[in-house]
């Protein structure tokens, strides 16, 4: 007996699903406070994006318009619709992503009036309640903020070093609430939710001037611009772009403050070299930056000015290297010729004869 019960093997249940009779998990909140803002092309897109951000899928644009029975202006239209709400955002990937509006409407919840540090606002003191009351409702939206990030990232067993880290980001970087919230969904969306990556990610963006969600929002949308014109510079060049490489557009697009059109028309005065690089490139745009020039327009009309001195002073050095080739050319320009001993005997009988024909021309005038 104890041998047939050794051989029974474990018991496995797996439950089979299919996809079309899924449940979608959609906030009621979207319900409740969206719906209503949004229109019927919106909602309908934010569905599907939403049900396909569950499944993995990648929709393309025209997928999205046919699946809404729309044109491809409709659905850029319902995109800024849902951007407008914060319900789509673009990461610095050039992808869109959908936002919870759970965490939309904690994100407004979550507006500090004061400094969100428990260290800085326990040294406030203040007669009036209403200070008192502001006080307490900070440090609850701190506590909801840990727990919900607890909840969403860490399973609820975030380890307490965390709780230092988020009140050095509120007190030095002055991060708004969902900021940090936006930190943690980052790194965890780029598979990197570790101390030194979030605090490396942190630096750079207070360092950038990040404060609040909207200065995020901001960053994130120039960093899009950023990569996408490098990754047009590097395919234009055919090389791989490195992070050196992705500094130096940085300074043109944000220190010079020129587009692409301006970087383009750069790139087109490489065409006579063999391997154009972006240090050459580099030095005309500086020198267009530095001449106070703004926009294409302000170049092309510099570059011709240019380019008429260049042709004088090209007149100016041909006509003077002319008129003095002319006149080396006619500076002992004689070729020497040799003489033989007869030409300086008949040159003696021709003098003689000469003076001899002198002497009887006088005799005759006597």
């Amino acid at each position: 007996m104890k041998e047939k019960q050794n051989n029974i093997p474990d018991m496995k249940a797996e439950r089979h699903e299919l996809p079309l009779f899924s449940l979608c998990a959609l906030p009621a909140i979207f319900i409740d406070e969206y719906i209503t803002q949004l229109s019927g092309h919106a909602v309908k897109l934010y569905l599907l994006l939403w049900r396909a951000a569950e499944r993995g899928d990648r929709l393309t644009e025209e997928v999205l318009a046919n699946r809404c029975n729309c044109s491809l202006e409709q659905i850029h239209a319902a995109l800024r619709q849902l951007q407008a709400k914060e319900l789509l955002i673009v990461d610095p990937m050039g992808i869109y992503r959908l936002r919870d509006p759970r965490e939309i409407e904690l994100a407004k919840l979550y507006r500090r009036k004061t400094s969100p540090t428990p260290q800085h606002r326990s040294k406030v003191f203040s007669s009036e309640h209403s200070d008192v009351a502001d006080i307490g409702a900070d440090d609850k939206q701190r506590q909801q903020l840990i727990q919900n990030i607890s909840n969403r990232y860490f399973n609820g067993l975030m380890s307490s070093t965390w709780y230092n880290d988020i009140d050095y980001m509120l007190s030095q970087y002055r991060f708004e609430l969902p900021v940090v919230y936006s930190l943690f969904s980052e790194a965890h969306r780029r598979n990197a939710l570790n101390r030194n990556y979030i605090k490396e990610m942190a630096s750079d963006w207070h360092r950038k001037g990040i404060v609040t969600f909207a200065d995020l929002a901001r960053e994130s949308e120039k960093w899009y611009r950023s990569r996408t014109i490098t990754y047009q510079i590097g395919k234009m060049l055919r090389r791989k772009m490195t992070t050196f490489d992705e500094d130096i557009v940085d300074r043109w697009l944000h220190e010079y403050g020129y587009d692409m059109t301006v970087i383009e028309l750069a790139m087109s005065k490489t065409t006579g070299i063999q391997q154009p690089n972006l240090n050459y490139i580099d030095s005309i745009l500086k020198r267009w930056y530095d001449a106070g020039l703004k926009d294409r327009a302000a170049v092309e009309v510099y570059e011709q000015k240019q380019a008429e001195r260049r042709r004088q002073k090209k007149y100016i050095n041909q006509t003077d290297r002319n008129r003095r080739k002319s006149h080396s050319d006619n500076v002992g320009n004689f070729s020497q010729r040799e003489y033989s001993d007869s030409f300086f005997e008949s040159l003696n009988a021709d003098l003689d004869d000469l003076a001899a024909d002198g002497k009887n021309g006088g005799k005759h005038d006597q």
